[in-house]
């Protein structure tokens, strides 16, 4: 009988508070005032590997393999393999990414935002201004460790 790898479970999404929270802190980088917990806005993009194109705005997988399995739906990212996300945004405008993941090692990152982020309970969020009406970002796994990193879920909120 083959052995079938499954991918772990999606991360959980993040609770209204943390929701809240990492809002607030982009809002108040970018001199404005904080919301209120029911305030907070809801994303205005969500990319999964169900859905890895919404309108104009997409992802691209460079090496790694889009699985769609029941329940274990993700994107394995191997060696020097990397994923671009292109959204439509409006400058001047501020904007969080939400990305689900599945590590707990630095991940790189170059476009809106640039350099390692560790996630912290399966999340990484970026905090960004969007500089023109397409911005991207690019996710890149380590070229020299050998664990697996897997993408479940792309949220993009705009935050004013």
């Amino acid at each position: 009988m083959p052995l079938v790898q499954k991918l772990p479970p999606p991360s959980v999404p993040l609770t209204a508070q943390v929701r809240n929270n990492a809002i607030n802190q982009i809002r108040g980088a970018v001199g404005l005032k904080a919301l209120m917990p029911l305030q907070t806005p809801q994303p205005i993009l969500i990319l999964t590997p169900y859905a890895p194109m919404f309108g104009q705005n997409f992802y691209n997988i460079y090496g790694g393999t889009n699985q769609t399995e029941p329940n274990h739906s993700g994107t394995s990212l191997y060696l020097d393999q990397s994923m671009q996300f292109v959204f439509n945004t409006i400058s001047g405008q501020s904007y969080m990414i939400d990305l689900f993941v599945d590590s707990y090692k630095p991940i790189y990152f170059s476009g809106v935002y640039t350099g390692p982020l560790t996630p912290l309970n399966g999340h990484i969020n970026i905090g960004f201004k969007a500089t023109s009406s397409t911005s991207g970002l690019v996710m890149k796994h380590d070229e020299t460790d050998r664990y697996q990193l897997h993408f479940y879920r792309f949220e993009l909120t705009k935050v004013n």
